[in-house]
This record gives structure tokens, sequence and C-alpha cells, in this order.
């Protein structure tokens, strides 16, 4: 249904119709792509209070998805490179899509991107298993290989993190050290 769908004339009755109408459609895709955008935006900023020593410093309109992967990313020692991130973007530009747009040419293109982008990281003989996925299963997959790439990105700095504890305890064996804190 596109933002003129809802043009009624003036009808209030049949304003309120459309809208709802619009509103209690379930569009099973989005659904995945919202919950999975939701939950490697979650593991970001999980990423980011595990980086930084104080992410408190750092206002949250700074940190908007694209800019939180690119430092993220920019930040990881070995996983820099790693075709996960191409998912992990292609999630966010189909989430935009969705969020600011609606079911469309431009939506399907992305949706073929992150298909693309998930298939790339599976093992040859497992792509080969989900090539014929409908676009459903596929975001479904594609999410699943976003949250789990991002929990090895998190693991990786928590280790870093560790170390860099262990260090702080010799250097500065009377100070109190500084806890992963939550964004506020």
């Amino acid at each position: 249904m596109g933002e003129h769908d809802m043009d009624t004339d003036d009808d209030p009755d049949a304003f309120f119709g459309a809208f709802k109408k619009r509103l209690t459609e379930t569009d099973e895709i989005a659904n995945v792509i919202l919950k999975g955008h939701l939950i490697a935006e979650s593991a970001l900023n999980d990423i980011i209070c595990v980086i930084f020593f104080h992410p408190e410093h750092i206002p949250e309109t700074w940190l908007l998805f694209e800019r939180t992967v690119q430092i993220v990313r920019a930040m990881s020692l070995r996983t820099n490179n790693y075709p996960g991130w191409d998912g992990v973007l292609a999630l966010n530009s189909l989430r935009n899509e969705i969020a600011h747009k609606h079911a469309g040419l431009g939506r399907q293109k992305k949706m073929d991107r992150l298909r693309q982008a998930c298939l790339a990281n599976l093992m040859p003989e497992k792509a080969k298993l989900h090539e014929g996925d409908s676009d459903c299963e596929m975001a479904v997959l594609a999410c699943a290989g976003c949250a789990g790439f991002l929990a090895h990105v998190e693991d990786d700095f928590r280790a870093l993190r560790s170390h860099i504890d262990e260090l702080d305890a010799k250097i500065n064996p009377n100070k109190e050290r500084v806890p992963i804190k939550p964004r506020p």
C-alpha cells in the first residue's frame, strides 16, 4: 500500500479504515528484517561498550547504524575484511528501504543484495542448499548470520578487553579497573 493509497477525499471513516488496514497488514519479511536489524543494532551497541572505556561520552546521535559498523570494523583486529560485514550492511540497507519506503523494485533489489551477501557467507555446499529459499526464509537466515557474525566480533573484543584489563592491573595495581559500561 503506497502513501497515496490512503487518499480518501476527506472521508474520515474511509481514511481510518485504510489506515487501520495498513497498520494491521502482516508483512513477514519486513517483520523479520526489522527485528533482525534491532538484534544487530543491539549487538553493535554491546561491542561499542566493550571497545570504549567510557561510551557515555559518545553522543547517541553520532552512532547511527552505518557509522557504528564503520567504527567497529575499523577497531577490528582481524575481522575487518570478513564478508560478514557485507551482510550487516545489506541488512541495514534493506531495513532502511522497508522503514522509509514501501514495497517495490528498490526493496527487491536490496533483498537480492542481502540474499547474495548471505549466500556468500556460507560454505558452498550450504549455499547450494539455500539458493531456492523464499525471501522470508533467506531474511531469517541472513539475520541469523549477521547475529552470529557480530557475536564472534564481540567475543574477539571481549578477549582484547580482558588483555587490556590485565595489563592495566599490572601498570596500575592500586587503581580500580574500569568496568564495561552500558550506554546510557
